[in-house]
């Protein structure tokens, strides 16, 4: 959080899976719409309302317990969201724009 406040960035799409399915939903929209309906809807249901007792969204917990109680593998961290927030990818785009315009200019002279 507090890198994000030193450094914001306008969007991130956290994670490769967040970035696939946000390529798909531009590639394919309504297809995107269709499995998110069918498939990730259900996922994000609680029928047991186990939600409002293990984590810490409607009040503070003792044991300072932030994570819900999925059950599955959470990954600590991924390696797209890292790059993208690294500032060397940042400068990569304005790298690459320097050294087109540096070989524009190579070839100008010749």
């Amino acid at each position: 959080i507090l890198k994000c406040a030193e450094r914001p960035v306008r969007d991130i799409t956290v994670g490769g899976a967040g970035r696939m399915m946000t390529l798909l939903g531009a590639a394919a929209p309504r297809m995107t719409d269709k499995y998110m309906k069918t498939a990730m809807f259900s996922q994000q249901q609680d029928p047991e309302g186990r939600n409002r007792t293990m984590d810490s969204l409607y009040s503070p917990k003792r044991d300072g317990r932030r994570t819900g109680p999925y059950d599955g593998h959470v990954m600590q961290s991924s390696a797209y969201t890292r790059a993208r927030m690294s500032k060397v990818t940042q400068l990569l785009p304005w790298i690459a724009a320097a050294a087109v315009f540096a070989a524009g200019v190579r070839r100008l002279q010749g």
